[in-house]
């Protein structure tokens, strides 16, 4: 499951920074957080194909940005584990909802993996 690789790398690669598979039920106490999603995949042979959304909340804009920086390093190092083939940035992108203020940044990574 290639969503629990993700969460444990991405819980081990930022300190202070919890990671989900889903968005925690207090969300303002939880921040800074990140939200693992798999949006799709394929199997071709042995090698399988995931698309994933990494999405970053905390309290400020800035803050936001910055964590969202440090996850797009991490995943393009995420090749470090035996089971991950590669790691390509498709998107990133501002995704604030700006009716109420929930600063979000998200990422759309194409991986490879066994």
């Amino acid at each position: 499951m290639i969503e629990a690789t993700i969460i444990s790398y991405l819980t081990s690669a930022l300190d202070g920074v919890s990671v989900y598979a889903e968005e925690p039920e207090d969300k303002e106490d939880a921040k800074p957080y990140v939200v693992i999603t798999k949006t799709g995949g394929d199997i071709d042979e042995y090698l399988k194909s995931s698309q994933i959304v990494v999405d970053c909340y905390a309290d400020t804009k800035v803050d936001t940005i910055t964590l969202n920086d440090t996850v797009v390093d991490a995943m393009l190092h995420i090749t470090s584990l035996d089971d991950i083939t590669s790691c390509e940035l498709n998107s990133n992108y501002d995704d604030t909802d700006t009716s109420t203020k929930e600063y979000r940044y998200g990422a759309l990574y194409e991986i490879k993996h066994y």
